[in-house]
């Protein structure tokens, strides 16, 4: 019992020990020189950005050339009574169902 409690206090001793206890940090002149943060730094609002992504991104009622980016299925295979819905892969892609339609019609 006195052993451990000798030993313990010892390695909390060393712990303690500047020296010992960290290892100190080495100066590299060339990093020295590279700014810590630029100024003036603004932070973007992440979630300003988001929400204005979601709106645009997933609202079926958008029109132009390319719009709307999402588009919706019906007869899923695991819950077919379910609508279901797809982001193109790009824009200006037709969505996969647009493209079976397509190619099941005969080349003229």
């Amino acid at each position: 019992m006195i052993f451990r409690t000798i030993t313990l206090l010892f390695f909390l001793i060393l712990l303690q020990t500047p020296g010992l206890s960290q290892v100190g940090q080495i100066a590299i002149g060339r990093l020295s020189t590279v700014a810590g943060a630029p100024s003036p730094y603004v932070m973007r609002d992440w979630k300003t950005v988001a929400t204005k992504y979601d709106s645009l991104v997933y609202n079926n009622s958008l029109s132009g050339q390319y719009m709307p980016f999402i588009y919706l299925q019906t007869g899923g295979i695991n819950y077919p009574n379910q609508e279901k819905f797809g982001l193109h892969t790009f824009v200006g892609t037709k969505s996969p169902f647009e493209m079976k339609l397509s190619m099941s019609s005969p080349p003229l």
